[in-house]
Order: structure tokens, then sequence, then C-alpha cells
């Protein structure tokens, strides 16, 4: 069954600061998590106040920005 929950787990080769924020598809900001900093890093996205459709992960790793579909079933 589809999911509500996207779950973003990090393993990184050194301790550097990571913020992960999730975007509409208009650019609109959705969720912002608490920059954290360690090797190992999760993180859980509670989308289901969203309707179903296309999202954007954006997950800054020091100075790396890395972005990433999300396709929410409904």
């Amino acid at each position: 069954p589809p999911s509500d929950i996207v779950n973003f787990q990090l393993q990184l080769n050194e301790e550097v600061e990571v913020k992960l924020d999730i975007y509409s598809m208009t650019g609109q900001l959705l969720q912002s998590f608490t920059p954290q900093n360690s090797l190992y890093q999760n993180y859980r996205a509670d989308l289901s106040e969203y309707p179903a459709g296309m999202y954007m992960a954006r997950i800054i790793i020091g100075t790396e920005v890395v972005t990433t579909k999300i396709v929410l079933k409904k």
C-alpha cells in the first residue's frame, strides 16, 4: 500500500552539517528539518497532509546540494 511517510537515511564519511527541505513542484517550502551534524542521519518526512503528486527533497550535505524527486501516491 502507498505510504505518506518518506524516510531518508544517510551514512557519511565525515561529520558535516546536513539539512533537508521538502518542496512542492512550484517551489513552496513544505517542511524543513533541523540541521544535523553526525555520520549517521535519519529523517522521517510525513507527507500525509499533502495531495498525491510530485515533490522535491533538497539535501544539503556540507557544501554539496542533492535534489531528488518524491512521487506521492494516494
